[in-house]
């Protein structure tokens, strides 16, 4: 195996030979390329709003761009319904500011809590005093 040299750490640069633009949904991971699709469907299941992101990007930021993207053509005339009545999710978008996107809307949540209550709660059993 030859020895790397000083300045030639990698064959090939950190992000791959073509950097991906930002607006594709393929993301880079030590696993290879991956993708996260977010979704808002209503009850019967039918998809009201698709948002494609790459795989290291994170799920709560998704979530207004999600619901803001929801348009429901009405019956008849009217604009569309851009609101849903209820959204459940799960705890990775338990945050301060998705809920409080949901109450200026005035959106029900089911949304079970993670640690939007206690943010430093879950590090509590991991610390050690100083010393040991």
């Amino acid at each position: 195996m030859p020895r790397r040299r000083k300045g030639r750490s990698a064959k090939e640069p950190p992000g791959g030979i073509a950097v991906e633009s930002a607006d594709h949904g393929l993301g880079g991971s030590r696993g290879g390329l991956t993708t996260e699709i977010h979704l808002a469907v209503e009850q019967g299941q039918q998809p009201l709003s698709v948002l494609i992101t790459a795989g290291q990007r994170g799920d709560s930021p998704q979530f207004e761009p999600v619901l803001d993207a929801i348009r429901v053509p009405r019956i008849g005339s009217g604009p569309p319904r851009r609101r849903p009545d209820r959204v459940r999710a799960d705890k990775a978008y338990d945050s301060r500011r998705n809920r409080a996107y949901l109450r200026r809307r005035g959106i029900e949540a089911t949304i079970p809590q993670g640690h939007a209550g206690d943010p430093a709660g879950h590090l509590r059993g991991r610390r050690r005093p100083c010393g040991t």
